[in-house]
């Protein structure tokens, strides 16, 4: 049976797939802390230490849990919906306004 181009494209596509590896929950939680964390500090150093040591690690540990929180549920939802973006899992969940509304909060942010 002859394979046409897209079929060939599709099967090259799923042979690619197969081959990411996905990440660890101790590699996530690095990233996150990574992403969000220690850029926080490079860039605002004065905060950091304006608003005290304590205060500021503490300030930081609950925004990385929080991060890691919200970043799970995402996955969750993902899963559940099967959506491919966060556009798809708005409207999916919202309808019409949900992914105008997560298209605007891409933009802005």
């Amino acid at each position: 049976m002859d394979k046409t181009p897209t079929t060939k494209r599709k099967m090259i596509e799923d042979k690619e797939k197969s081959k990411i590896k996905l990440l660890s929950p101790g590699i996530a939680f690095m990233t996150l802390m990574k992403g969000f964390i220690c850029v926080s500090i490079l860039y605002v150093p004065k905060s950091f230490v304006n608003g005290g040591l304590w205060f500021s690690i503490l300030c930081l540990c609950v925004s990385c849990g929080m991060t890691a929180y919200c970043a799970t549920l995402l996955i969750d939802s993902k899963a559940a919906t099967g959506a491919a973006n966060y556009t798809a899992l708005g409207k999916h969940c919202y309808g019409i306004p949900g992914e105008i509304l997560v298209n605007f909060a891409i933009s802005t942010s």
